[in-house]
């Protein structure tokens, strides 16, 4: 299955868009029918690439625990496809082990645990 979700995220790719909320809620499987939707397309960007200024938790763009660190603005890269494949594998990591890598109960707390302050 998740290599249908990797096709899946280059497909849109290949269409310049970076979805930027790629989470367990965002994909739709339909086993019966082997069929897959990516949804929630409400956070994502017509750009190739994206430049973000330091980002408060609380206005990020994305499901904080899922995002990747470029999408914090608070590291010196661009946002491209490869912050949607990073949320993919943060995702995975969630079905095979059942639970996040990372976990917080204050959003700050969160982003200085995944090292997103340097």
């Amino acid at each position: 299955m998740g290599s249908k979700i990797a096709e899946g995220l280059s497909e849109i790719h290949e269409s310049s868009v970076i979805h930027k909320d790629i989470n367990p809620g965002n994909i739709v499987v339909n086993e019966s029918m082997d069929q897959l939707k990516i949804i929630d397309f409400s956070h994502s960007s017509l750009l190739p690439k994206e430049q973000l200024g330091l980002v408060y938790p609380s206005s990020l763009d994305g499901t904080l625990l899922y995002i990747a660190p470029e999408q914090t603005g608070r590291m010196n890269r661009m946002v491209d496809y490869r912050a949607d494949f990073y949320s993919l594998g943060i995702t995975l990591y969630e079905l095979f082990v059942g639970k996040v890598p990372f976990e917080a109960d204050d959003p700050i707390e969160l982003v200085i645990l995944l090292g997103f302050d340097k």
